[in-house]
């Protein structure tokens, strides 16, 4: 997961740029107000069932399943 730090006077500013960059369902990791301004630490969401599937971690759906089962399923 890449990070990116995005510097801002606005809340609302820094929304649009994140949602142009990273698309509709970024996840935030921090936001922190400093001398006037925001800084926001985020990054593109992933589907972990393509991602993990796709790297061929877990070649078993049975078992990929009883892991995703585990953890809670995906949100």
């Amino acid at each position: 997961m890449q990070v990116k730090k995005f510097v801002v006077k606005t809340i609302e500013e820094g929304w649009l740029k994140i949602y142009k960059e990273l698309g509709e369902n970024p996840v935030i990791l921090s936001i922190k107000e400093i001398n006037g301004a925001f800084e926001i630490l985020a990054a593109k969401s992933v589907n972990i069932d393509n991602q993990i599937l796709s790297e061929n971690k877990f070649q078993d759906k049975k078992l990929f399943g009883r892991f995703i089962n585990f953890f809670g399923g995906v949100s």
